[in-house]
């Protein structure tokens, strides 16, 4: 399994609504989970085994945060082979 950004996977295009704005404040508020968004934004790609390898926090606390991330719209999981979404993105509705 293999995360990237929304940003980062659609170069070229605008990024797509961020739907968690909560998620997205904590960003700011929050060092580890900007930290662990910072990473898979500076990889364009990466797993969630790497991060875990080189977080400040807890294998459960940064399984956590993809989820958040995710959930909010900030990141999506891809297709390690082509680096194409294996879900397609939430509707903004």
């Amino acid at each position: 399994m293999s995360y990237d950004t929304e940003h980062v996977r659609n170069a070229g295009n605008p990024p797509g609504p961020i739907t968690g704005v909560p998620t997205f404040t904590e960003l700011l508020e929050n060092p580890s989970l900007a930290a662990l968004y910072t990473s898979i934004r500076r990889a364009g790609a990466t797993t969630s085994p790497e991060l875990v390898e080189t977080a400040t926090v807890s294998k459960k606390t940064v399984y956590d945060y993809l989820h958040k991330l995710e959930q909010a719209g900030l990141i999506s999981e891809v297709d390690t082979d082509t680096g194409t979404p294996r879900t397609p993105p939430r509707s903004s509705n």
